[in-house]
């Protein structure tokens, strides 16, 4: 059964803009902004924080830059580095916005951090601004009124002195792009980018979204942003009815910013928890599908979703929708232990042929000089995550990696998955052999080297629910009951590499 909303308090639609004279402030004469490569989206959460533009996420709004005040200093930030070259300066309103940002966030001296092109631009513009290297320090920020800088690349001690600098009074203009962060430093998360360290007390973080362009060149800055895309004020929205396109916005900003809120915030996430409290589980699956129409729902889910992942591993569960999807393995399979060679220098995922089953750990070896955090361990197929969808059938995101950086690494999943070896673009480790304990078969034919009396009397049979057909130019991943009766997957296998070479030469 799901909750009626029918809580007092006052429609979004009619909530007035936070900080409106900060926001008339920061926007005066900006009509456009650019959209250097592709931005990423902002988290704004903090009481004393707002979106300024925002961009188009799907058929949603979120933020591309954001301000706020923190302690006796004021911050803004960009959804994209490129916000602080040269070229993204020069077009439509941005050098606008960033002098803009600059004499609003400080004033007097501004220190920038290697960017050559932000302070060129500046100092052009009349402002006194001049580059400050590291090491930094509070002593040595304190001659100025602003630092510019892309926080990622500062020492952590700089990060530490920076934020000193604010509270104490000084301004901060910033920006990070955070999908690009996160694809660069694999089996981290964005709550080590500097940028969120230093922002998430203001109640801004950057997230791992894109966004789409809403002009020409850029953004399109058409007046204040929605209140709803203030992830406070969208949850406080879900308090009161209002009509479908509003609570499908509240919705997607709370639930953004439930997955980008830093593991210790206290801003937001008791709120939700509050708000949710009583809520019964759900469980998506095809017949019982969780909808906009359960809003609380979908976000008692998504909460539930981003702390299974910060559980330690004697407290991962099978998570109840992995039965429905991807599936359950049988309680009497046999756990299996076995080595497989891992080649390296072939980026991608490696199929193994075994299966965690869900809720359960499972052990990882590879050699010492392997264990350097440059493969990853990668738990489930479906990476595809279906947070943007309005049904959802299953749970929106099932699958989990973990970095090989020692010997010996346990891992699990609350929806267990197909395992894999993940291994970059570039490596140089050559073949690995990769000891995997504790998980069960899966189905897998590998064309040349499985014979096709072992998958008829064996193989097929194995008891994971996902399965693979491979051969050197394409894998298929398929459930494990499609294939209980293929007498022949050589013969398939073989098809599907002249249609492999068929599109080659096509190409």
């Amino acid at each position: 059964m799901i909750l009626a909303l029918w809580f007092a308090g006052a429609s979004a639609a009619q909530a007035s803009p936070p900080s409106s004279p900060d926001l008339a402030a920061l926007l005066d004469g900006v009509a456009e902004i650019a959209a250097p490569g592709v931005p990423g989206s902002l988290c704004v959460f903090g009481e004393q924080a707002f979106p300024v533009v925002t961009g188009k996420a799907g058929k949603f709004q979120e933020p591309v830059v954001a301000a706020a005040r923190l302690g006796a200093g004021r911050v803004v930030a960009f959804g994209h580095d490129g916000y602080l070259n040269a070229d993204a300066l020069a077009a439509a309103g941005t050098g606008r916005l960033m002098l803009n940002a600059v004499r609003w966030a400080g004033g007097g001296r501004v220190a920038v951090h290697r960017l050559p092109g932000l302070l060129k631009f500046l100092q052009g513009q009349g402002i006194q601004a001049e580059s400050l290297d590291e090491p930094m320090s509070a002593e040595r920020l304190k001659p100025f009124g602003l630092l510019c800088c892309q926080p990622s690349k500062l020492a952590s001690e700089s990060v530490s002195a920076a934020a000193e600098f604010v509270n104490a009074g000084g301004g901060l203009v910033s920006a990070e792009t955070g999908w690009g962060w996160l694809q660069l430093h694999p089996g981290q998360n964005l709550g080590q980018n500097h940028g969120n360290v230093l922002l998430a007390p203001a109640g801004i973080v950057w997230t791992d979204g894109t966004l789409e362009r809403t002009s020409a060149a850029g953004f399109r800055v058409g007046g204040p942003p929605s209140p709803l895309c203030h992830a406070a004020r969208a949850l406080d929205a879900l308090k009161s009815p209002q009509n479908a396109d509003e609570t499908a916005l509240a919705v997607w900003t709370v639930s953004r910013a439930v997955r980008a809120l830093p593991a210790d915030d206290a801003l937001l996430r008791p709120r939700l928890r509050d708000l949710i409290e009583g809520q019964q589980e759900a469980i998506p699956t095809k017949q019982t599908p969780v909808t906009m129409k359960a809003p609380l729902a979908r976000l008692a889910l998504t909460l539930q979703m981003e702390e299974m992942k910060r559980l330690p591993l004697d407290k991962v569960q099978a998570h109840p929708a992995a039965a429905a999807f991807p599936g359950s393995v049988p309680a009497d399979a046999q756990k299996v232990s076995r080595s497989v060679e891992c080649d390296a220098t072939v980026p991608g995922w490696h199929s193994t042929g075994l299966y965690a089953p869900p809720g359960q750990v499972i052990t990882v070896e590879i050699p010492a000089a392997a264990a350097k955090g440059e493969l990853q361990l990668r738990l489930g197929a479906h990476s595809d995550r279906l947070w943007d969808k309005d049904s959802w059938w299953r749970c929106p995101e099932v699958t989990a990696s973990f970095p090989l950086d020692k010997p010996l690494v346990q891992a699990a999943s609350a929806f267990g998955g197909l395992i894999y070896v993940d291994v970059p673009k570039g490596s140089k480790l050559g073949t690995a052999a990769v000891t995997i304990r504790d998980a069960v078969e899966a189905p897998h034919f590998v064309l040349g080297k499985t014979t096709l009396a072992d998958w008829r009397e064996k193989i097929r049979q194995r008891p994971a629910p996902w399965a693979e057909l491979e051969s050197s130019k394409v894998i298929l991943t398929v459930p494990s009951t499609a294939l209980r009766g293929l007498d022949d997957p050589e013969e398939l296998m073989k098809f599907w590499d002249k249609v492999l070479d068929a599109c080659a030469e096509l190409a």
